[in-house]
């Protein structure tokens, strides 16, 4: 499929993609009128979302009429949830929740873990868990694979473990899953567990975490190089299904 390995996958300068593509397709406008319409539908103001997404207090207000013109992805994931909608309702329209009968049974695998734990990801596809149908695969540039058990209806990644970074818990080819994403840290039910993480300075990393002795810091080990300590998280993910190769 022409795909080129790169490190990281998160971090866009816009705002805005469409499916798993660059995050210049969609019209700005749009989306800022389903965030605006959103906020009127639960009842709140742009303050009060603010507050509950813990931001600045005319934050909403501001992206909402255009005078922040690149809010982020991780701003508009905090808001999504502060609306106890998601980031797919933002960008896509709709309720965001998709029904059990619309899940698919294949999933998008969207990179591999390397050398020291590090995740390197195809064509820069975003690590944001989401749920595709059949009639959209032909439009992602990944491969898919078999989903593991249970319902995740905001949607699940898959990451192929490559070489002995893992080694002897994960062999090469061992797929791990993730679904929910953690912004800010890691919660206590990341504490000890094998995550997905990426921190502040933009490494993704597959890692058992930590708390450090420093407040809201977190060290990262791995099986097979050096713990990285008093790390910045910016977003956790506890690996929720491992298959062996």
């Amino acid at each position: 499929m022409g795909k080129t390995p790169t490190v990281n996958g998160e971090f866009h300068a816009s705002i805005t993609f469409q499916k798993w593509d660059s995050p210049h397709n969609m019209n700005q406008s749009v989306l800022l009128s389903r965030l605006d319409s959103l906020i009127k539908d639960r009842g709140e103001s742009y303050k009060s979302v603010s507050l509950k997404a813990k931001l600045g207090e005319t934050a909403v207000r501001d992206i909402v009429v255009g005078r922040i013109k690149n809010p982020g992805i991780y701003t508009l994931e905090k808001i999504a949830r502060a609306l106890d909608s998601s980031l797919l309702n933002l960008m896509e329209g709709g309720d965001g929740m998709p029904s059990a009968a619309t899940l698919t049974d294949r999933i998008p695998l969207l990179g591999y873990v390397g050398a020291g734990g590090n995740i390197y990801t195809y064509d820069d596809l975003p690590l944001i868990p989401r749920v595709i149908s059949d009639a959209d695969r032909d439009t992602v540039n990944c491969e898919f694979v078999d989903a593991p058990p249970g319902h995740y209806p905001d949607g699940i990644i898959a990451l192929r473990v490559t070489g002995t970074s893992q080694k002897p818990y994960m062999p090469p080819g061992t797929i791990v899953y993730y679904s929910n994403r953690f912004l800010g840290g890691a919660p206590q039910e990341c504490i000890g567990k094998m995550c997905v993480v990426q921190t502040k300075d933009e490494a993704t990393m597959l890692k058992k975490v930590e708390k450090s002795l420093s407040r809201g810091l977190f060290d990262l080990l791995s099986y097979n190089s050096e713990p990285i300590s008093e790390v910045e998280l910016a977003w956790c993910a506890p690996v929720i299904f491992i298959k062996p190769y």
